[in-house]
């Protein structure tokens, strides 16, 4: 999967962007690079972008694997509360698929996480929870 990670250290997030088929080992797979690499943290932030994405492979027993599977993950890697989550998609379409996920995940666990269409819109969102100095303002 030609996806694409970047850590922003200096405001704490990582913005990865989709780009072409996503599944849910690809989408783990992504993930479980990230939390190895040196200069992640589990209080970072997270803005997936999905305006390039391909979501086709997710039917609803997909679905319910990627619900368990990322709930599973944030439990293992991340802090509680989990950081917020800030997912970008313009694409009318596939916005449809990303909020019955997100919908999905909050049935599951108390998620915090907000659908945008713009990265302006999800970077400024971001910028507030974490706090201007970096700390999650939501504490």
């Amino acid at each position: 999967m030609p996806h694409k990670a970047v850590i922003d250290a200096a405001r704490r997030r990582i913005v990865i962007r989709y780009d072409g088929p996503v599944t849910v080992s690809g989408l783990l797979d992504l993930l479980g690079e990230l939390v190895v690499r040196p200069d992640w943290r589990p209080d970072f932030a997270r803005m997936p972008v999905y305006d390039r994405a391909i979501l086709s492979s997710f039917d609803p027993k997909a679905m319910a694997e990627l619900v368990e599977r990322i709930a599973a993950f944030r439990r293992e890697y991340y802090v509680d509360p989990t950081p917020p989550v800030a997912h970008v998609c313009s694409d009318g379409l596939k916005r449809v698929f990303v909020k019955h996920w997100l919908a999905e995940i909050g049935r599951t666990e108390s998620a915090n996480d907000r659908l945008f269409e713009t990265e302006t819109e999800a970077h400024a969102w971001l910028d507030g929870m974490m706090g201007a100095e970096g700390d999650d303002a939501s504490k």
